[in-house]
Protein backbone atom coordinates (compact mmCIF):
# COMPACT_ATOMS: atom_id res chain seq x y z
CA UNK A 1 0.00 0.00 0.00
CA UNK A 2 3.04 2.67 0.25
CA UNK A 3 2.75 5.61 2.50
CA UNK A 4 -0.39 6.58 3.85
CA UNK A 5 -0.39 10.18 2.62
CA UNK A 6 -2.04 9.26 -0.79
CA UNK A 7 -4.79 6.65 0.33
CA UNK A 8 -5.68 9.46 3.26
CA UNK A 9 -5.90 12.43 1.12
CA UNK A 10 -8.82 10.50 -0.99
CA UNK A 11 -10.24 9.73 1.45
CA UNK A 12 -10.83 12.67 2.68
CA UNK A 13 -11.61 13.94 -0.64
CA UNK A 14 -14.35 11.07 -0.54
CA UNK A 15 -15.57 12.64 2.35
CA UNK A 16 -15.96 15.89 1.16
CA UNK A 17 -17.23 14.87 -2.43
CA UNK A 18 -20.17 13.04 -0.09
CA UNK A 19 -20.71 16.87 1.21
CA UNK A 20 -20.32 18.78 -1.58
CA UNK A 21 -21.20 17.27 -4.94
CA UNK A 22 -19.05 19.73 -7.68
CA UNK A 23 -16.23 17.37 -6.24
CA UNK A 24 -17.48 14.14 -7.23
CA UNK A 25 -16.44 14.19 -10.24
CA UNK A 26 -13.17 13.32 -8.93
CA UNK A 27 -14.05 10.77 -7.38
CA UNK A 28 -16.43 9.40 -9.82
CA UNK A 29 -13.75 8.97 -12.17
CA UNK A 30 -11.66 6.99 -9.48
CA UNK A 31 -14.95 4.57 -9.51
CA UNK A 32 -15.01 4.24 -13.12
CA UNK A 33 -11.39 3.12 -13.05
CA UNK A 34 -12.02 0.68 -10.69
CA UNK A 35 -15.24 -0.85 -12.59
CA UNK A 36 -13.10 -0.68 -15.92
CA UNK A 37 -10.28 -2.86 -14.39
CA UNK A 38 -13.15 -5.00 -12.85
CA UNK A 39 -14.92 -5.28 -17.13
CA UNK A 40 -11.47 -6.83 -18.36
CA UNK A 41 -12.32 -9.99 -15.87
CA UNK A 42 -16.23 -10.01 -16.23
CA UNK A 43 -18.83 -8.61 -17.41
CA UNK A 44 -21.40 -9.26 -14.25
CA UNK A 45 -22.52 -6.11 -12.96
CA UNK A 46 -23.42 -7.38 -9.61
CA UNK A 47 -19.24 -8.90 -9.44
CA UNK A 48 -17.99 -5.43 -10.68
CA UNK A 49 -20.01 -3.36 -8.03
CA UNK A 50 -19.12 -5.64 -5.09
CA UNK A 51 -15.35 -5.34 -6.89
CA UNK A 52 -15.62 -1.54 -6.34
CA UNK A 53 -17.06 -2.05 -2.84
CA UNK A 54 -13.76 -4.61 -2.08
CA UNK A 55 -11.45 -1.99 -3.27
CA UNK A 56 -12.44 0.47 -1.08
CA UNK A 57 -12.87 -1.46 1.98
CA UNK A 58 -9.45 -3.25 1.50
CA UNK A 59 -7.52 0.57 1.42
CA UNK A 60 -9.75 1.73 4.00
CA UNK A 61 -8.72 -1.44 6.55
CA UNK A 62 -5.02 -0.41 5.58
CA UNK A 63 -5.75 2.69 7.06
CA UNK A 64 -7.04 1.78 10.29
CA UNK A 65 -4.98 -1.15 10.95
CA UNK A 66 -1.20 -1.41 12.31
CA UNK A 67 -0.86 -4.23 9.59
CA UNK A 68 -2.22 -3.43 6.38
CA UNK A 69 -3.30 -6.21 3.91
CA UNK A 70 -0.47 -7.07 2.29
CA UNK A 71 0.01 -7.47 -1.56
CA UNK A 72 -0.28 -10.86 -1.94
CA UNK A 73 -3.58 -11.12 0.77
CA UNK A 74 -4.68 -8.38 -1.55
CA UNK A 75 -4.54 -10.44 -4.45
CA UNK A 76 -6.13 -13.05 -2.81
CA UNK A 77 -8.97 -11.63 -2.28
CA UNK A 78 -9.61 -9.49 -5.59
CA UNK A 79 -9.47 -12.93 -7.47
CA UNK A 80 -11.74 -14.00 -5.49
CA UNK A 81 -14.17 -11.59 -6.21
CA UNK A 82 -13.64 -11.53 -10.09
CA UNK A 83 -12.91 -15.12 -10.93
Amino acid sequence: MGGPGRLLAEYELYLLAARRPELRTSTGRWLDAIAGYALRYTDDPVRVQTFKGVIDGLLLQGLLTDTPPTAAEFEAVLRHVLL
